[in-house]
C-alpha cells in the first residue's frame, strides 16, 4: 500500500484571509522606466502600459494567493513529490476551467465553436 502525501489545511484560514482582504492591501506596480519609454516612443509606451497593468493585476492575484497559502498551510517545506503532485492537480483544474469557459463563450455566441 502506497502512502498518500497531502498538504493538510489549517483550521480557520478562510476567515483569516477574508479579514486580511477586507483591511489589508498588496500593491504591485509594473511600469517601464523613463529610458525604456524614450526608446519605445509614445504610441508603443501607451500600448505597453496597458499590457503591464494586466501583468500587475495578475501579480496582485498571485501575491494574494501566496497570502492564502501562508495562512492555509503550516509550512512551505513539502517533499518534491508533493509539490509536483499539487502542480499537476492545479494544472488539470486550470485546463478544466478553460474548457468550461470556452464552452460558455461558445454557447453565448462570444466565440466560434471549435
Amino acid at each position: 500500500m502506497e502512502l498518500e502525501l497531502k498538504a493538510v489545511p489549517l483550521d480557520d484560514w478562510e476567515e483569516a484571509l477574508l479579514d486580511l482582504q477586507d483591511t489589508g492591501e498588496i500593491l504591485v506596480t509594473v511600469s517601464p522606466d523613463a529610458e525604456l519609454c524614450r526608446m519605445l516612443g509614445v504610441e508603443n509606451t501607451d500600448r505597453l502600459t496597458f499590457k503591464l497593468e494586466l501583468v500587475a493585476k495578475l501579480a496582485t492575484k498571485l501575491a494574494w494567493n501566496m497570502v492564502k497559502g501562508t495562512l492555509k498551510y503550516p509550512t512551505d517545506d513539502y517533499p518534491i513529490q508533493l509539490w509536483s503532485d499539487m502542480g499537476i492537480d492545479d494544472g488539470a483544474d486550470n485546463l478544466n476551467y478553460q474548457l468550461l469557459l470556452r464552452d460558455k463563450l461558445e454557447k453565448e455566441g462570444l466565440c466560434e465553436s471549435t
